[in-house]
C-alpha cells in the first residue's frame, strides 16, 4: 500500500511528530510512504532519507 503525506515542514510540531510515529511503526514490506514538501528541507529529513524515502 502506498501512502502520500502532505504537510511536513521544517519546524517540529504536532503533525510532524504524529506522522513520524506512524512512519516508524509501519511494516516496510507492506507499506510505502511518500512525502510532499513545500520547503527545501523538512524536519526528520535525514531519518526519512536513511529509511529509503
Amino acid at each position: 500500500m502506498n501512502i502520500l503525506i502532505e504537510g511536513m515542514s521544517r519546524q517540529l510540531g504536532g503533525m510532524e511528530a504524529f506522522i513520524m510515529s506512524v512512519y516508524r511503526g509501519l511494516e516496510r514490506e507492506n507499506y510505502r510512504m511518500d512525502f510532499i514538501a513545500y520547503d527545501d528541507e523538512i524536519v526528520f529529513e535525514d531519518e526519512l532519507k536513511a529509511g529509503g524515502i
